[in-house]
């Protein structure tokens, strides 16, 4: 066996059963040509808004279902899937699925007022957001991030 076939357990096995189930919370994508992006999505007849957190980019999100969609900027520069997808997650507890799932967060828990989140890397780079719902959180916005 090689070392990932190690290192991961397998598709049947479930590694985290002692919390509850995950949910899709958002799903990030970034694009070298925004406009264009925005314009083939819309084609599906989604509705987009744009978005800008404080000094952050402006972007646009939509709801898809309880799944948050955005679509960033990404910088010239990003070239690979790991710089152009993000995931984010929802738990019950970031602390228990940690524990359980053997995971190590890139970031250490941050405080939003979408609830409580920390980062990590899959195999392949790409970033993960797990995050927290307060219990005052509005559906629309149980994905968003920061």
């Amino acid at each position: 066996m090689s070392k990932n076939e190690n290192e991961y357990p397998s598709l049947e096995t479930p590694t985290n059963q002692t919390t509850a189930p995950l949910r899709l919370g958002s799903l990030v994508l970034y694009t070298v040509d925004l406009q264009r992006t925005i314009a083939f999505y819309r084609r599906f007849g989604l509705t987009f808004v744009s978005e800008q957190h404080g000094s952050g980019p402006l972007h646009y999100s939509t709801m898809l279902g309880e799944t948050l969609l955005e679509i960033y900027p990404a910088s010239s520069s990003s070239s690979s899937t790991e710089e152009r997808v993000r995931i984010g997650l929802l738990v019950v507890s970031i602390e228990n699925t940690l524990k359980h799932g053997g995971l190590s967060p890139e970031t250490p828990v941050k405080p939003s007022s979408y609830g409580r989140f920390i980062t990590l890397k899959d195999p392949d780079g790409r970033t993960i957001e797990l995050r927290e719902l307060p219990t005052n959180a509005p559906r629309a916005s149980s994905g968003g991030h920061e």
